[in-house]
């Protein structure tokens, strides 16, 4: 890394992603997804969550590398020289539709700060038992790709093949 024109520090670390996307059902118990942080040196890491704009019935954890009760949003390691580390951020969704983004800061030798956020989206699917409710024939749901799916999205084209060989397009609103 140059910090000037005449002088050169050495990199200890990269991330290698800085913004994750995550989702899952508002039913499902958790959704997450990870990077890795990648020290290049031995680092001395801090790490504090910097946002957290969720929807209040939500709940988050971290794994880094060791993963975190909900509530703890905060700690510190000490990573070996070329060594590969879990970054992690779970959400509880807790029944809640909704969208957000948690942020967390990581200091490297109490000198480099890096951000790492993750937008998170919790939506209401409609699995394929319930919505055979309302088609009671109904034996598939497919999207428009023709990909079978066992969850309804809403606000989505589906494509419903019955037990008599029929086929029906439909835009699903979630109703």
């Amino acid at each position: 890394m140059l910090l000037s024109s005449n002088i050169l520090i050495s990199q200890t670390h990269f991330i290698e992603d800085y913004l994750i996307e995550i989702s899952g059902d508002h039913l499902d118990d958790d959704f997450y997804d990870n990077t890795y942080y990648n020290a290049i040196e031995e680092c001395n890491i801090s790490w504090k969550v910097i946002e957290s704009t969720i929807p209040s019935e939500w709940e988050f954890s971290f794994c880094f590398p060791n993963c975190y009760n909900p509530g703890i949003v905060s700690g510190t390691d000490v990573f070996p020289a070329n060594s590969e580390n879990y970054l992690n951020c779970h959400v509880y969704p807790n029944n809640t539709v909704g969208d957000g983004k948690i942020s967390i800061e990581i200091t490297t030798n109490e000198f480099i700060k890096d951000t790492v956020s993750w937008l998170a989206s919790s939506t209401s699917n409609l699995n394929l038992n319930l919505f055979s409710s309302k088609f009671p024939d109904l034996i598939q749901i497919f999207d428009i790709s023709g990909k079978k799916i066992d969850k309804a999205e809403k606000n989505k084209i589906l494509i419903l093949l019955y037990s008599n060989g029929r086929s029906k397009k439909i835009y699903y609103s979630g109703n």
